[in-house]
């Protein structure tokens, strides 16, 4: 039993809403918090474009009745696509989280080293490294003043001139 025609096209539609919706749910929530920032716009269009083609295919040849070996790996290619890019996905997302971690931990250390001697300017200018890297700028130049009034160096001030044009831009 064939499905008309005007069916597919409307279960098409219906697929194409449901994909930008899911697309708006995720920019909104990468906008709402940091953490879902692993998935760009460049991002949405790749999962969208999959799945309408995939879809696309299927709806043509189901309408048409050729479900032949050349449906099937069009298909096996396009899941294939998908499976690697979600894999791929994951992996950043997993590269990040570990990225995170691993500046918290020097944070901490480079802070536990700044408070128990506060006259370790390598302490307070890595600080401002830190900061930097997480894109506070204030804070970076806050920490990067504190090791310029210890240890007033070229390259200290050179760091806190960069810093204050990071500020700027």
């Amino acid at each position: 039993m064939r499905i008309p025609f005007f069916l597919y096209i409307l279960i098409l539609i219906i697929s194409f809403i449901a994909v930008l919706f899911a697309a708006d749910r995720i920019s909104k929530s990468k906008s709402e918090e940091k953490r879902n920032a692993d998935i760009g716009l460049g991002d949405m269009f790749f999962l969208g474009f999959s799945f309408i083609f995939v879809f696309s295919i299927v709806t043509i040849f189901a309408f048409t009745g050729l479900f032949s070996l050349l449906l099937w790996g069009v298909m096996f290619i396009a899941f294939l696509s998908l499976v690697l890019y979600a894999y791929f996905l994951n992996e950043k997302k997993q590269s990040r989280l570990i990225k995170e971690d691993m500046l918290n931990e020097r944070e901490k250390a480079a802070y536990t080293t700044a408070t128990k001697d506060p006259l370790n300017a390598a302490a307070w200018r890595e600080l401002a490294e830190i900061y930097t890297e997480k894109k506070d700028y204030l804070k970076a130049l806050n920490y990067m003043s504190k090791a310029c009034e210890l240890e007033p160096s070229k390259d200290n001030k050179e760091r806190k001139e960069e810093i204050k044009n990071l500020i700027k831009s």
